[in-house]
């Protein structure tokens, strides 16, 4: 099972770096708003937070245990 989970989380977190990617693509401050009210910022949260949720799934149960 520990594979399984290496390998989805692998392919989350490439597939959080595609979306980052083309998060900071998007106009960041020719919007007329706060950088907080661009187009990019809330991809990019959750790009970011996709890839933790796929980095907690590649490391090895007994590494969380003591959390």
């Amino acid at each position: 099972m520990r594979k399984k989970d290496f390998w989805s989380g692998l392919v989350l977190v490439l597939s959080a770096l595609a979306f980052l990617a083309a998060s900071l693509r998007l106009p960041w401050r020719d919007t007329g708003y706060d950088w907080f009210g661009s187009p990019g910022f809330v991809p990019a949260i959750v790009a970011c937070f996709l890839s933790l949720c796929g980095i907690r799934l590649m490391l090895p149960q007994y590494a969380w245990a003591a959390c």
